[in-house]
């Protein structure tokens, strides 16, 4: 009776081993729903509002070294890259709001702390760059009647305004400098209740939580596959920086990226400084921290206005240029400030002959992000956009009636972000959870056969030892038998 039990025990082990070795992807995506989803005091949470991955943001300034030679025939600006001005980011999501339609709302707040143990420059650098202030207050005002632009012309030579500005590397990035012509916008425009007294590419930026805006996600309660996809930008589902589709909000807001996504299907990421989602294309298989994944790289296509991919003719923003220039003009508050690869990489050849100074190198300003195709989550990210403001000549401003037309580079950053260790060992075990199911399925089938066995061997043993003691019945009880046949023998 007791080996019956044993075979039977061993019999439903095998049984489930061989059932659970044919669950375990059900088993592994039901982990997946519970495990990718934003909700209150959960660890993705807590790691999304604060993230713990360094992140490292890498600025490179473009010196105007021949300003003076601007009005000479066939001038070509020649620059100087200097950097990196190396700053360490810290992120996090604050003001943060759970919805009931299983989204979240939260803004963004940074802070960058200089590094000089990164940076290959002081931020005492002396700068010499085309005057954006000027340039904007020009830009803007061009559509406008004469005589709006007549007083334009004459506010920037009220103000002293010239053609260039030179600043230290700190002053043009983070800390501002002085200009009288931000002080009389500033009472006229705010952004946000922020009042600008002074200029810089970064300046008021560090440490607010509403120079981003307000963002809207969804949590991935419903749908895992949905974590982090936006779904408004400052309460609106598109903006007007864009016309047609080129103005909607789609993507990731950076956080996550669709689980399972095919490799042959772009991520896409929407970005706040550009008002645009960007799309990227994968390219190669890659191994972050012993993890493999997915490189997705920004192509020729990201930055195309409609003349490799006519659906793109929305980014035109009204002036439409060669192939690996987009004007985000509107999203600057109006300023003609065009981005680009770093160095114009993957442009039309006609940006490259209208400076001195650049060479462009794939491996140094491609835009990738490495991404583990089962979770989403992204590995390494490095970021890469040069920022150009457009010169151009204006008949009815004064300083600029005679300029040519050239794009200048400003700079370029490069935002740097790669998981720790301590992560990717949590992260290998949750994708470890359908090899190490399969290896228990397999050892509850071992287990069950041995059991089996084992009842089996018993089994076979016990009726030989039966049939044993039969045969030995027998031979002993035959003398007796003849005993009693014989009893004189």
């Amino acid at each position: 009776m007791r080996i019956n039990r044993v075979a039977l025990f061993g019999f439903i082990i095998a049984l489930s081993g061989g059932l659970l070795s044919f669950c375990w992807n059900v088993i592994f995506n039901f982990v997946l729903s519970k495990t990718i989803r934003l909700t209150p005091g959960s660890s993705l949470t807590k790691q999304w509002k604060d993230p713990e991955v360094p992140l490292y943001t890498d600025i490179y300034l473009f010196n105007w070294t021949n300003p003076e030679q601007l009005y000479d025939e066939n001038f070509v600006p020649n620059v100087v890259e200097l950097g990196p001005y190396s700053f360490r980011d810290v992120f996090s999501r604050v003001n943060v709001k759970w919805n009931k339609n299983k989204t979240v709302s939260f803004r963004r707040r940074r802070f960058w702390y200089f590094d000089p143990t990164r940076s290959a420059r002081p931020l005492s650098d002396n700068i010499t760059l085309i005057n954006p202030v000027a340039l904007s207050a020009a830009h803007v005002s061009r559509f406008n009647n004469y005589l709006l632009q007549l007083s334009v012309s004459g506010a920037l030579k009220v103000t002293g305004q010239k053609l260039w500005i030179t600043g230290t590397a700190g002053e043009v990035l983070f800390d501002g400098y002085d200009d009288p012509l931000v002080k009389i916008a500033s009472k006229l425009v705010k952004n946000e209740g922020v009042t600008y007294d002074k200029f810089g590419f970064f300046y008021m930026k560090n440490g607010s939580s509403v120079t981003e805006g307000y963002f809207n996600v969804n949590t991935g309660e419903d749908d895992f596959t949905k974590i982090g996809i936006m779904r408004y930008w400052n309460y609106m589902n598109r903006t007007d920086f864009y016309q047609a589709d080129c103005g909607m909000i789609n993507g990731s807001d950076g956080s996550f990226y669709p689980p399972g996504n095919p490799k042959e299907k772009p991520i896409e990421m929407y970005t706040v400084d550009f008002c645009r989602t960007l799309k990227f294309h994968y390219v190669d298989d890659r191994e972050v921290e012993g993890i493999p994944s997915y490189r997705y790289v920004g192509t020729k296509m990201l930055l195309d206005s409609g003349e490799l991919d006519p659906e793109n003719w929305c980014f035109c923003g009204g002036e439409c240029l060669p192939p690996g220039v987009l004007n985000i003009s509107s999203c600057a508050r109006g300023a003609p400030v065009f981005i680009s690869y770093p160095h114009f990489l993957h442009a039309d050849p006609y940006y490259l002959k209208q400076v001195r100074g650049l060479d462009p190198s794939e491996e140094k300003h491609q835009f990738h992000i490495i991404v583990e195709p089962t979770t989403g989550f992204p590995l390494e990210v490095t970021g890469r956009f040069q920022f150009n403001f457009m010169l151009q000549p204006n008949e009815n401003i004064g300083m600029y009636s005679k300029v040519p037309r050239v794009l200048f580079p400003v700079l370029w950053c490069e935002e740097i972000a790669r998981i720790t260790p301590e992560f990717a060992s949590g992260l290998k075990l949750l994708l470890a959870v359908p090899t190490i199911g399969l290896c228990l399925s397999l050892a509850l089938v071992v287990i069950g056969l041995i059991l089996l066995a084992v009842a089996f061997m018993r089994i076979k043993r016990n009726r030989r030892d039966q049939n044993g003691q039969q045969m030995y019945s027998m031979v002993n009880t035959k003398p007796l038998e003849d005993q009693r046949r014989h009893p004189l023998t």
